[in-house]
C-alpha cells in the first residue's frame, strides 16, 4: 500500500474513533443527568416519608421471577419489535461459555437503535413506549425477566450511523446498591440516609453509563447491529439456564420464527472455551399466494430454515369488535383497561404445515407452552390476553374467545379463496413453486 494512502487511512480511522468516542461521551453525560435527577427525587421522597420506591422495588422483584425459562423469548420479542413492519430484520444470539461457572449471553438486533423514549421505558416498570397493538410487547415488564440470568445486564445501542466501530448511543448498565449509596452521598446525603434510600430504590431506575466495550460487543457494532443486550453469567446455575434456553429456542417443537414477520433470520451460536460448538440459523421467507387485492385475507407460503413449509393465512379484525370484546373482558381481567387505547391492527393468523404433522399450538407472536393447544389442526397466532409470561390463556375470556372464533372464520375464508382463485396446491406443495416465485424465468 502507498505510504501516503496508508497514513491517510490510519488518520481517517483515528478521526472516526475520536468522533465515536465524543458521541459516546455525550450520551454518557445525558445518562448521568437522568440518574442524578432520579436520585434527588428519591432523597426528597425519603425526607417526605413516601414509600413509593420501596413499593416499586418489591413489585420489580416479584415480576422478575415470573418468566423463569422464557428470558430469551422476551428478549427476542423486543428484538422483533425494534424492526419496522415489513422489514427483513436480523437478530443474533451468542452464548459464550468460558467455563462451567462463567459465561456471556449476547442478544443483538439490526432494528432501530435505542431512542430517548426507549431508554425511559426500559427503566420504568409497567410502562412501554409501544402503543397497544403496535408490536408484541407493550406492558413494559418482560425485560425484567433478565434477572433470572444475571444481576448486571448491560445495554449497548448505536447512534444514527450503523455500522460503526463501536456503539455510540445509549450504552448503560444499572448501578449496584453500593454504587447507588455512593452516588447519593456525592449529592449530599448522609451515609445513613444514602444507605436506606439505596436499599429501597429499584436498581433499574439508576442507570450508569458504560464507556468500555469488549471485543465481542465491538464486533457486533461493526457487523451493523443496532442494539445488544449483554448478559454476564456468573454462576453454574446461570450458565446452565442460558444453555437450556438457547437449546429450547433452536429445538422448539413449535417453530419460534413462524409468525415473526419482521425477522428474516435469527442466527444462534454457542462458543465454549473459544471454540464454536453450535451454529444455527432460523430463517423465514414468505411468498404471497392470492392475486386479488380486494381479498379480506392474506395468504402466504412460509418456508422455514428446516425446510418445512406452512400455509399461513391472516385476517385483520375490525377495531370496534376488538374494543367491545376488550371492554367485556375487563371485569375478569382488569389490566385490559389499557387495551381500550388500542392502536394498529388486530391480526389473527392460522398456519397449517404442508409437509408434516405438527402438534397444534397457540401463539402470541411466539409459541406458548405445550398446554396452549390450538383447537384446529394447525397453529393460531393472535393478540391473546395471556398470563404475564405468555405461556397460556383463558379461552373463555371474551377477547380470547373472539380471537379463536376469528381464527375459525379465517380458515373458512381461506377455503373459499383457494377455490375462487384456483390456487394450485400441487405447486404450493412442491419446491418448484418456490423457485417459480423467486425466479419467474424458470417457470
Amino acid at each position: 500500500m502507498d505510504e501516503a494512502v496508508r497514513q491517510t487511512d490510519e488518520g481517517y480511522g483515528k478521526k472516526l474513533m475520536v468522533t465515536e468516542a465524543t458521541q459516546l461521551t455525550s450520551a454518557a453525560a445525558l445518562i448521568d443527568s437522568v440518574t442524578r435527577s432520579q436520585l434527588e427525587h428519591a432523597l426528597d421522597g425519603e425526607r417526605r416519608g413516601l414509600k413509593v420506591y420501596e413499593s416499586l422495588r418489591s413489585l420489580n422483584e416479584i415480576i422478575g421471577t415470573q418468566y423463569g425459562d422464557r428470558v430469551l423469548f422476551e428478549l427476542l420479542q423486543n428484538a422483533h419489535d425494534a424492526h419496522a413492519p415489513g422489514e427483513k430484520g436480523e437478530v443474533a444470539i451468542q452464548l459464550i461459555v468460558a467455563n462451567d461457572d462463567t459465561g456471556l449471553l449476547l442478544v443483538a438486533n439490526k432494528g432501530r437503535p435505542f431512542s430517548a423514549s426507549n431508554f425511559q421505558a426500559i427503566r420504568n416498570i409497567g410502562t412501554s413506549d409501544k402503543e397497544i397493538g403496535e408490536g408484541i410487547g407493550n406492558k413494559g415488564l418482560g425485560f425484567r425477566s433478565v434477572e433470572a440470568l444475571t444481576n448486571d445486564v448491560h445495554i449497548f445501542s448505536a447512534d444514527a450511523r450503523v455500522p460503526a466501530p463501536i456503539f455510540n448511543g445509549y450504552c448503560f448498565r444499572f448501578a449496584s446498591t453500593k454504587e447507588i449509596a455512593e452516588l447519593l452521598e456525592e449529592i449530599g446525603a448522609s451515609p445513613e440516609v444514602a444507605a436506606k434510600v439505596a436499599a429501597d430504590i429499584p436498581r433499574y431506575l439508576v442507570p450508569v453509563a458504560v464507556t468500555e466495550q469488549s471485543d465481542d460487543v465491538r464486533r457486533l457494532a461493526a457487523l451493523g447491529y443496532a442494539t445488544v443486550v449483554y448478559l454476564p453469567l456468573a454462576s453454574s446455575r446461570e450458565v446452565e439456564l442460558a444453555e437450556k434456553q438457547v437449546a429450547a429456542l433452536t429445538n422448539a417443537a413449535a417453530p419460534v420464527q413462524l409468525f415473526l414477520d419482521r425477522l428474516a433470520s435469527l442466527d444462534v451460536s454457542i462458543i465454549r472455551a473459544g471454540v464454536e460448538v453450535k451454529k444455527a440459523t432460523l430463517s423465514r421467507a414468505g411468498q404471497p399466494l392470492l392475486r386479488h387485492p380486494s381479498s379480506s385475507i392474506r395468504m402466504q407460503r412460509v418456508t422455514l430454515s428446516d425446510g418445512s413449509a406452512f400455509l399461513v393465512v391472516s385476517q385483520t379484525l375490525h377495531t370496534d369488535a376488538v374494543l367491545a370484546a376488550v371492554a367485556e373482558s375487563i371485569p375478569a381481567a382488569p389490566p385490559l383497561k389499557r387495551w381500550l387505547t388500542w392502536k394498529g391492527d388486530a391480526v389473527v393468523s392460522i398456519a397449517v404445515c404442508l409437509d408434516k404433522a405438527v402438534a397444534p399450538r397457540l401463539y402470541n407472536f411466539l409459541p406458548m407452552d405445550d398446554h396452549a393447544v390450538s383447537p384446529m389442526a394447525g397453529h393460531i397466532d393472535a393478540p391473546f390476553f395471556a398470563d404475564i409470561d405468555r405461556r397460556t390463556i383463558k379461552p373463555d375470556l371474551p377477547l380470547n374467545k373472539l380471537l379463536i372464533e376469528a381464527a375459525a372464520d379465517t380458515a373458512a375464508k381461506a377455503c373459499l379463496a383457494i377455490v375462487d382463485e384456483g390456487v394450485d396446491f400441487h405447486r404450493v406443495l412442491t419446491h418448484r413453486f418456490h423457485l417459480n416465485l423467486t425466479h419467474p424465468e424458470t417457470a
